[in-house]
């Protein structure tokens, strides 16, 4: 490894978190209301619309990952990600002589910026020789998982991705009778391990369980009466702390009243990592009931769920609305999917 904008670690090992400041710069998370870039444009006002523009394409609009380097042409390198298995043309802006540093790289990580049809090479890029194959498909399969977005950016992925959830989502109906289930919290470990048991076999049933966040036995439960599970279609396999307390206020909604109630209502409405799914079904099995239950914690007479519900829960849950949703079913590529599982050996 080596040459201009190359990293490698201390000890030689590839390490992705030295990298996540390439993604933080372009990517569309929020500090305080607005993106890095946003930031930047605040203390640029010389910039010109169209710069503006430029600046605006980058939010969101990076593509990071490990690279096949399929060969280079002048200052184009011809790039194939490992993780969306889609091909880049991507332009060196130092010129033909910088890209065919290039020459003899089989896989590069890198980020690629769209400046305007054209993909430019941006940041700091890290070199994979031919004996660092496997370094590379480890590093790419890590990168993947941390990052759905890289893979689902190929339509066939992403298609696959929401087919492999629908048919997770519908064994699980199959499974329990419902895609909603709630159970009292001292039989809800045992029934959450017997159905990843049951998905996954005994074999790797508990790892997958470890691995998913799904073991109650790594979760603090105190003060917590039930714990739900829901497997929605579009928004996946969630963990429902007190999900039936919540449902019970929108069956009776004068337990908005109670401290508990209440309590229980406001803190999904504020949720934003759990996002709005289960707040809205709660909600919608009686509308007239959320009219009464939001209007007590808003003060507000004349709140309509029918009317006001959805921008309720985008104004407390932004994050949630900001972007479409993706599949939290990921279908990597074979190769990627054999690396890994080698790495977790």
């Amino acid at each position: 490894m080596g040459g201009h904008g190359d990293r490698e670690s201390e000890d030689g090992r590839y390490r992705p978190d030295e990298f996540l400041h390439d993604i933080f710069i372009t990517s569309d998370d929020l500090i305080r209301g607005k993106t890095f870039i946003e930031h930047f444009l605040l203390t640029r006002r010389d910039l010109s619309d169209e710069e503006v523009g430029l600046a605006r394409s980058w939010e969101g609009g990076a593509v990071v990952q490990v690279f096949d380097n399929l060969g280079v042409d002048g200052a184009t390198l011809h790039l194939k990600g490992v993780a969306d298995e889609l091909e880049y043309d991507a332009e060196v802006t130092m010129g033909a002589e910088a890209a065919e540093s290039f020459a003899g790289c089989p896989y590069l990580f890198a980020r690629l910026l769209p400046v305007g049809g054209l993909w430019v090479l941006s940041g700091t890029q890290l070199r994979f020789e031919e004996s660092d194959a496997q370094a590379a498909l480890r590093w790419a399969a890590d990168w993947a998982t941390r990052f759905p977005s890289t893979v689902f950016r190929n339509p066939e992925f992403l298609a696959k991705g929401w087919d492999k959830q629908k048919e997770d989502s519908a064994e699980f109906t199959a499974y329990f009778g419902s895609d909603t289930v709630v159970f009292p919290v001292g039989e809800a470990a045992d029934r959450i391990r017997e159905f990843w048991l049951h998905r996954h076999g005994a074999a790797l049933g508990e790892k997958f369980l470890r691995d998913s966040g799904f073991d109650l036995s790594a979760h603090d439960l105190t003060g917590v009466e039930t714990v739900g599970l829901m497997y929605d279609e579009l928004d996946g396999l969630r963990l429902l702390y007190d999900y039936g307390r919540l449902l019970d206020v929108f069956a009776e909604p004068r337990l908005v009243r109670r401290h508990e109630g209440r309590r229980v209502v406001e803190s999904y409405l504020k949720d934003d990592e759990t996002g709005p799914v289960p707040l809205r079904r709660a909600a919608e099995r009686n509308p007239d009931h959320a009219d009464i239950v939001f209007a007590h914690i808003l003060k507000r007479k004349d709140f309509s769920w029918a009317r006001d519900g959805e921008k309720l829960l985008e104004r407390h849950m932004p994050e949630s609305f900001r972007t479409p949703p993706l599949p939290r079913q990921l279908p990597l590529p074979r190769r990627l999917a054999e690396a890994f599982s080698s790495s977790q050996e």
